[in-house]
């Protein structure tokens, strides 16, 4: 059983990039966090747990994954109660989590680390479609969605009131290729103020826009290939050094 340290002097953030398959990919954001919770302790990873009756510990996670995405680029926060070596905590966690989450780098960041959420600066994404489409009109259709300077959706503002946001400024960069009977997007959407747009949205937005076609949204296949950060890791001493 693992010690729950409430000691905060020794306490460091090791920050890890990790992978979820497509075993996985159904998994709610809150399954995803048990899932690693009980990952840790099996591993014998030393937590450090918050204070209170419901003690629960320090994690935190750069974005909540959809469900039904697989990722390459996901990244976490989890403090520890003592120094630990990156390679021995990613063999560690490998060893004691079932195939479909994996963690790929981590580093041990001395001092305070800066927030993942807001050092999020764009991501990347791939948007698999089933089915027979014509290139050149699903090359045109989106050119056109493109020159359109506002790209308005409907939701709910924190008062339960509908509201139409402009998601244009959010996207970055968008391609179109097919391949045999498959239409695969390429999409880049980016994070300002810490706010971006669901790449789900974006493709039910063009399909609309276009009427291409594309079907229900639950067939499509979404996979995040990077997560752009605004600062890097430099290998240092341990050391985090921000990006400038």
């Amino acid at each position: 059983m693992v010690e729950r340290n409430h000691s905060q002097q020794n306490e460091i953030t090791m920050r890890f990039k990790f992978r979820r398959g497509a075993s996985l990919r159904f998994l709610s954001h809150l399954d995803q966090q048990s899932a690693f919770q009980r990952a840790f302790r099996r591993a014998g990873i030393p937590l450090a747990y918050s204070r209170g009756f419901h003690a629960h510990p320090k994690m935190a996670f750069a974005q909540a994954m959809p469900v039904g995405m697989t990722s390459d680029c996901e990244y976490g926060d989890v403090v520890l109660t003592q120094t630990m070596d990156p390679d021995i905590f990613i063999q560690a966690f490998n060893q004691s989590m079932p195939a479909g989450l994996m963690i790929t780098e981590a580093w041990a960041m001395n001092g305070k680390a800066p927030s993942l959420t807001a050092a999020i600066k764009d991501a990347e994404y791939c948007i698999t479609v089933p089915g027979a489409f014509s290139a050149p009109a699903v090359e045109e259709a989106v050119e056109a969605f493109l020159k359109q300077m506002y790209i308005n959706i409907r939701k709910r503002n924190k008062r339960g009131k509908y509201i139409e946001k402009n998601i244009r400024p959010f996207i970055e960069k968008l391609t179109a290729d097919i391949r045999a009977d498959t239409l695969i997007f390429g999409l880049q959407t980016k994070f300002i103020d810490q706010v971006t747009v669901k790449p789900v949205q974006v493709i039910e937005q063009l399909n609309q826009f276009a009427v291409l076609g594309l079907g229900s949204a639950l067939d499509w296949r979404l996979h995040r290939c990077t997560l752009n950060l605004n600062w890097t890791p430099e290998i240092d001493g341990n050391e985090y050094v921000e990006k400038m």
